[in-house]
């Protein structure tokens, strides 16, 4: 395996299931399984890496996945999330220590294959300087956290709801992951 998919939030280390964001009827974890399924089954089918996808049935929670990840079976690790709270479009999150390549070839890929706002790459750290997120901060691999977009968007929203959006950012993950690798397509 060299490549991992990772479903944010989920299991919680007391067992206790972590929807992430809700907005309505929409739970962050469970859109982000969707878009994370067609991400790994395109990549899977159209490249020839492997992909593995962790979380899906929200078995890991946070350092679980952490552990998992640094098996040392991983180069590249992406993590699935949605954003709240104001703003349109797709940001992919980086460690302050690592190349802006993978998050800003797949940040391009997801942009212009859907429509979405390409908010570009970004880094959050804590006020001691360090990453925020303990995927980016804690794993040992290429880490990135895509944001798929702002779920009170009605823009982006209008591709949450469906099949077809979710796939269409799905694949357009992949195809960002590949294009990082310099995979060609099979097919």
């Amino acid at each position: 395996m060299s490549i991992c998919i990772s479903i944010g939030h989920g299991k919680t280390t007391s067992g206790a299931y972590d929807p992430g964001f809700v907005y309505g009827s929409m739970f962050e974890h469970e859109v982000a399984k969707k878009i994370g399924r067609f991400a790994c089954d395109f990549f899977n089918e159209n490249f020839d890496e492997s992909c593995e996808i962790i979380n899906l049935n929200s078995d890991f929670f946070l350092t679980e996945r952490i552990k998992h990840i640094n098996s040392g079976k991983f180069t590249v690790v992406v993590e699935i999330h949605l954003n709240l709270n104001g703003g349109e479009g797709v940001e992919v999150l980086k460690s302050r220590n690592s190349s802006s390549l993978l998050a800003e070839i797949i940040c391009n890929e997801v942009s212009m294959s859907t429509g979405l706002a390409n908010r570009g790459v970004k880094t959050k750290v804590t006020k001691s300087g360090v990453d925020f997120y303990s995927i980016i901060r804690e794993t040992t691999s290429e880490t990135v956290v895509v944001s798929c977009g702002f779920m009170e968007s009605l823009h982006d929203m209008s591709l949450f709801m469906s099949d077809a959006g979710q796939k269409k950012i799905g694949e357009a993950i992949a195809v960002g992951i590949a294009k990082y690798r310099g995979l060609i397509q099979n097919k």
